[in-house]
């Protein structure tokens, strides 16, 4: 949850209607990472349109999940800045750097409500998070193998976009407020845990993607960090990844988030918890239908047929928990084995912001999916 200084120039009302007089916000014209169109060949720019419509419906679905009932304006489309609406921003084109201080994300300010602002380097974290899975692409030369990674890539690419801003609504969705503290705190760590849990009740059927998606990823990024930590490539012989108990270090370089690393094995827990918690609903008015089925029936083989067919689900309902359980201990396992470095006042001098420098430099993948 990022925050803006008390020295705020000027009121969002103001800025925002600056903003959308200058065309500031916009989505990019081209959505998907440029390595990854390299790789999508001919059918990039029709893909390109797909990612556009679909992130945008996305958005909309839950808002009305999230908000019901409130009026979603994007980009400027209905005003610049409605107190009554959710106002979602994306800084796409800024040459004079209005929104400088936007380069990360910010969630909300002390003049506005429900107000999401993504700032431009928003779209340039898929190299970086990607990275470790992005070198498969060097391994091969057949053709079917590099169309299906296409395929993932820009799977997942649209997932975290879509967790992103999820994540951000499940801020405002639980009245989370920006804090003032440079340095990282504790309740900075509950309130991004808690965004995180209220993302997948947003994104509600697409939260079960978070598997096949993460982990894959952290399998590779831990392969990554091995290299990094031990100065050697990691081997078969060292074990699985996910099931070893090696550590690996990685280093901090955001005052609030962690490394991505870090941050998918939270989502990974909190898509599990909402499957609990979803599976344990399902149980309930199964059960509850049964009881009323089983009071009405009248003759024996109804009865033991029902008797049958609640035995039956409460057995499948322990299956889903035993996996849901298996995961978040999964998570609870590999976060113990990753040893966070964090450097002086949680900044990395090679990575500071843009403010202190004309041209950005190299970003942290928290400096880009900064949420809320």
């Amino acid at each position: 949850l990022n925050h803006l200084t008390e020295d705020e120039p000027s009121t969002w009302a103001q800025l925002a209607d600056q903003g959308c007089r200058s065309k500031v916000f916009d989505l990019p014209s081209n959505m998907i990472p440029p390595e990854l169109a390299v790789l999508l060949g001919d059918t990039a720019s029709q893909r390109d349109t797909e990612l556009r419509s679909e992130f945008l419906t996305s958005i909309n679905e839950f808002a009305a999940y999230a908000f019901p009932g409130l009026r979603v304006n994007i980009n400027c489309d209905e005003s610049s800045y409605d107190p009554s609406a959710l106002n979602i921003y994306f800084v796409a084109r800024d040459p004079d750097q209005q929104f400088l201080w936007s380069k990360g994300l910010i969630v909300n300010r002390s003049d506005a409500s429900h107000v999401i602002i993504f700032g431009e380097q928003f779209w340039e974290f898929f190299a970086q998070a990607w990275g470790p899975i992005w070198r498969w692409k060097n391994e091969t030369t057949d053709r079917d193998f590099l169309s299906g990674l296409a395929d993932y890539d820009l799977n997942a690419y649209e997932f975290y976009l879509e967790w992103a801003v999820a994540h951000e609504m499940g801020h405002i969705r639980l009245g989370h407020k920006a804090g003032a503290e440079l340095w990282h705190t504790a309740e900075e760590q509950r309130t991004e845990v808690a965004a995180d849990v209220e993302a997948a009740r947003i994104m509600r059927s697409q939260y079960h993607l978070l598997s096949g998606n993460l982990l894959g990823l952290v399998k590779e990024t831990l392969k990554s960090g091995f290299l990094e930590t031990y100065n050697r490539r990691w081997q078969q012989q060292d074990g699985d990844p996910l099931l070893a108990d090696w550590t690996i270090r990685v280093k901090q370089c955001d005052v609030a988030h962690p490394p991505f690393i870090v941050r998918s094995l939270s989502m990974l827990e909190a898509a599990a918890k909402v499957e609990q918690e979803q599976a344990e609903e399902i149980q309930k008015q199964e059960e509850e239908g049964i009881e009323q089925a089983l009071s009405a029936g009248n003759d024996e083989e109804s009865q033991i047929a029902l008797e049958q067919m609640k035995e039956k689900k409460k057995e499948q309902s322990e299956r889903s928990e035993d996996s849901s359980l298996a995961m978040i201990q999964l998570a609870h396992n590999l976060h113990s084995r990753i040893l966070v470095e964090r450097p002086l006042l949680g900044f990395c001098f090679d990575r500071m912001p843009s403010l202190f420098w004309k041209k950005s430099p190299p970003i942290d993948i928290h400096s880009v999916l900064r949420e809320g």
